[in-house]
């Protein structure tokens, strides 16, 4: 998030004015609307993929968050709503293999630590 806000600052993300001026996350939701609209390319893309929406992008951005393992609260907060509100709207993303490899990695993680600690300490009692 950093470095997308590096780029906007630098000059480098040109953005229309009604979005950067926008009051409130609707109206700037609305300007970017029809930003898109008047885009051929986004025309393409809505044809080619029927059902697609400029909600279709912040969907896309939760999926590939959670995918990267991207934790929950950092993610959610990111998208500018509460862990239960992302729950509510992306929750359908967490299964049982998502979470088997999550736990199993947080597993792995905490028992290399435990025994990284166990060896310190049989060390200094030696």
């Amino acid at each position: 998030m950093v470095l997308a806000m590096d780029q906007l600052s630098s000059g480098l993300v040109k953005l229309p004015v009604g979005i950067l001026n926008a009051q409130d996350f609707k109206t700037c939701g609305h300007t970017f609307r029809q930003y898109l609209d008047r885009h051929p390319y986004w025309a393409a893309l809505v044809k080619a993929n029927p059902g697609l929406s400029p909600y279709s992008l912040r969907h896309g951005y939760a999926y590939r968050g959670a995918l990267a393992g991207i934790p929950l609260r950092q993610l959610a907060a990111s998208m500018g709503h509460d862990v239960r509100t992302h729950m509510k709207h992306y929750g359908q993303w967490t299964d049982e293999d998502g979470l088997d490899a999550a736990f199993g990695a947080a597993n792995a993680k905490l028992t290399a630590s435990l025994t990284k600690r166990q060896q310190q300490m049989q060390q200094m009692q030696q």
